[in-house]
């Protein structure tokens, strides 16, 4: 499911964009029910509310840009017909996860690859995101035949924040309790 006039502004304005969150673990064979459509974007232009045009303006929940402290430079909600979440991203782990976007012929549009949706989702470390990874790891070992996917994500801890490498320990701590 996809809603094609936001999309359609974003190619339109030249804003790169991909899917992450759970559209992104179906891509990658983790089905999970959800209610929204996540995209990630690094451009702050989509913070300002006259970038869009008039016929999403009316469908506009929210727009909320974060502070200096937050991972996100903000995120943009539409509602009905479905709720879309266009995220903006800061950082070298959010540049690097939508340059290394991919187009999935099932959903036609960009999405994020397994190893940058890990990441993505260490960093925010909430925990369905923890959960997410947890299954997201199940799901490739078995698709695979080998933990590859733990291997990337174990060489790629230093480069995430302190708060993604906690979050991957705790989330060790959580695999090893069950």
């Amino acid at each position: 499911m996809k809603d094609d006039a936001v999309f359609t502004h974003l190619d339109a304005e030249g804003i790169p964009f991909a899917v992450i969150g759970a559209h992104a673990l179906a891509a990658h064979g983790l089905a999970r029910f959800t209610s929204d459509f996540d995209v990630l974007v690094m451009s702050g232009r989509v913070l300002a509310r006259d970038f869009w045009p008039a016929s999403l303006q009316t469908r506009l929940v929210s727009l909320r840009k974060g502070d200096d402290g937050d991972p996100l430079r903000g995120v943009v909600r539409f509602g009905p017909p479905i709720t879309v979440d266009v995220v903006v991203g800061r950082g070298d782990i959010m540049r690097g996860a939508l340059a290394h976007a991919a187009l999935d012929g099932v959903i036609g549009l960009s999405v994020v690859t397994v190893i940058d949706l890990v990441s993505l989702k260490l960093e925010a470390g909430g925990p369905q995101d923890l959960a997410d990874i947890s299954a997201l790891l199940d799901s490739q070992r078995l698709l695979n035949g080998h933990d590859g996917l733990r291997d990337d994500v174990i060489s790629r801890l230093p480069n995430l924040s302190a708060w993604a490498r906690t979050a991957w320990q705790r989330l060790g701590s959580l695999r090893t309790t069950r």
